[in-house]
């Protein structure tokens, strides 16, 4: 028991001393809208997405409960990526962080493709400036993916000859039913 409540105990100080600097994100979850510090992580297996309020309150979701992480600045992990020692993808590894991550950005030079971060644990290095967004949606497998607006997933999604529009046809399958 003493073991389990030294390690919350380290969160929360890490958490504390993390947050200096960071600006709050909005969680929206199945369970309602959090907003502070947000950190993803692994545990058993699991993404566990953790909000820390600004009066200290923790609160802690399975990704699977989670819809969104959103910011005002870009400063949260849009897809699984490394924090890298050096400014070269073949710099020695850090750290991984995952989608809906929240970074406080330490070093960005204007025109560079690296930006050099701090992730929650206090480990520091680099990463490319396309990994960073403003936010993230969740899937209810858990699995997140930045939010892409409109216009710019139009354009990724359609060649620059593309054929007319085809007519699509979306079924809806209740969880009984694909069961059987």
């Amino acid at each position: 028991m003493m073991t389990r409540f030294f390690r919350f105990s380290c969160l929360v100080l890490i958490l504390a001393v993390f947050s200096i600097g960071v600006k709050a994100a909005l969680v929206e979850t199945t369970r309602g809208p959090r907003e502070g510090r947000v950190i993803v992580r692994e545990s058993a297996g699991r993404e566990v997405v953790t909000v820390i309020t600004k009066d200290n309150r923790l609160f802690q979701f399975y990704a699977r409960d989670v819809k969104s992480v959103s910011a005002a600045e870009r400063v949260l992990i849009g897809q699984k990526t490394v924090l890298r020692e050096q400014p070269e993808d073949q710099a020695v590894p850090v750290a991984e962080l995952l989608p809906g991550l929240e970074v406080k950005i330490l070093e960005d030079k204007e025109g560079e493709s690296w930006i050099k971060a701090a992730a929650w644990t206090g480990a520091e290095g680099w990463i490319h400036r396309e990994v960073l967004t403003d936010r993230v949606e969740f899937t209810e497998e858990g699995a997140a993916a930045p939010a892409i607006s409109a216009p710019a997933a139009l354009e990724e999604a359609t060649p620059a000859a593309a054929s007319p529009p085809q007519a699509a046809t979306i079924s809806i399958v209740e969880p009984a039913e694909a069961e059987k």
